[in-house]
């Protein structure tokens, strides 16, 4: 059921779905009878035997809401709600609504704006489940405003599984990074690389605020740029951690990897820093 592509999905005991649309609307849903204080919350739920993370979350909204999705991201972290811990998927609905009726536990569903969403989840009466509806659609919005333009036109994220790597080895350095980059200019980054030809020689991808930067011949690790989120929306690259293995890098001057790195994020969002 869940697409080809491996989504990397915090382990969780349930799974969900933001479904999001061009316009910034989210969809929620109005449990029946108010089931256990939601007044309007998400689709989600417990995964069936052997059933894959995405297969759950694609699932549980087709019967909550009755539409098909494509996934389109994955919001990072662990929800927690008191008894139970969640992980959601952010998804892109692939057809209309199915005209059958959805699940009966679902009293109706509707499109809000972020502003909307947050409003009528204020509404639930369960505190600790309100706490993580709230926290999930800060979370949503924020990759809304980042990602979903590009996601529009195709881009989608290289993930982890899209090529064969190694883990960065225990010898290495950090080196301090100070480079601030638009939410725009970090959704550039975000996207990471795949090669589509032998000259091209790094395969890249993002995860959990750190930008992984492999060799793509041997799928070796040379650096981790960690990234870190600021008030105004914006993202600073803090520091590298870059392989220091001989047998995996030759390399051992900390100022020139810093101006390999330097020149490669420069490169992958089109700017120039001082």
């Amino acid at each position: 059921m869940a697409e080809q592509q491996q989504w990397q999905i915090a382990a969780a005991q349930a799974y969900g779905a933001v479904l999001i649309n061009a316009r910034g609307e989210i969809l929620l849903r109005e449990p029946s009878n108010h089931f256990d204080g939601y007044v309007w919350t998400f689709a989600k739920g417990k995964p069936d035997a052997n059933e894959q993370p995405a297969d759950t979350a694609l699932r549980e909204l087709y019967e909550e809401t009755g539409y098909r999705a494509r996934i389109i991201g994955v919001l990072p972290g662990v929800f927690e709600s008191g008894n139970s811990s969640s992980a959601f998927f952010l998804m892109r609905a692939e057809e209309g609504q199915r005209q059958e009726a959805f699940s009966w536990e679902t009293q109706q569903i509707q499109w809000f704006s972020f502003s909307q969403a947050k409003a009528r989840v204020a509404l639930s009466t369960n505190k600790l489940g309100r706490q993580r509806d709230l926290a999930i659609l800060d979370a949503a919005e924020r990759w809304f405003l980042t990602c979903l333009p590009l996601c529009l036109l195709g881009k989608f994220p290289a993930v982890k599984t899209d090529w064969q790597t190694e883990a960065l080895p225990g010898t290495h350095s950090r080196i301090e990074l100070n480079l601030t980059f638009s939410r725009m200019q970090a959704a550039a980054l975000m996207q990471g690389a795949i090669p589509e030809e032998m000259e091209e020689k790094w395969f890249s991808y993002f995860d959990n605020n750190v930008l992984y930067q492999h060799r793509s011949w041997t799928g070796v690790c040379i650096d981790e740029i960690h990234l870190t989120e600021l008030a105004d929306g914006s993202f600073r690259a803090t520091h590298a951690l870059v392989n220091r293995n001989p047998e995996q890098y030759a390399a051992v001057d900390d100022k020139e990897d810093k101006k390999r790195i330097k020149s490669m994020l420069e490169s992958a969002v089109h700017i120039r820093f001082e």
